[in-house]
């Protein structure tokens, strides 16, 4: 999947084609909890690639991995930390 925050100009576009084909809304229309479920979609499905590559590196690789779970992401406040620790802060 092509990267949709990899500059303002193609998070906008993907933000609002999400708007649209979501919930069939456009910037003014749309509410804060439509806005907020689009840009959680974006992050997810960009991590969620990065999250592939670096799975397929350590298996080429034969790496050995640490698995940390943690509850952070039910809370819909670390976004804003998830935003800036995935270097896309300041597209969004």
């Amino acid at each position: 999947m092509q990267n949709t925050m990899r500059n303002k100009e193609t998070f906008k576009e993907a933000f609002l084609n999400g708007l649209k084909d979501t919930f069939n809304a456009d910037l003014n229309d749309s509410t804060i909890y439509q806005r907020y479920t689009v840009l959680a979609t974006l992050l997810d499905q960009n991590l969620t690639d990065d999250f592939e590559k670096t799975t397929r590196t350590v298996k080429e690789k034969n790496l050995k991995k640490t698995i940390y779970f943690s509850m952070e992401f039910l809370m819909g406040r670390m976004i804003t930390n998830n935003l800036q620790n995935s270097g896309y802060y300041d597209v969004v």
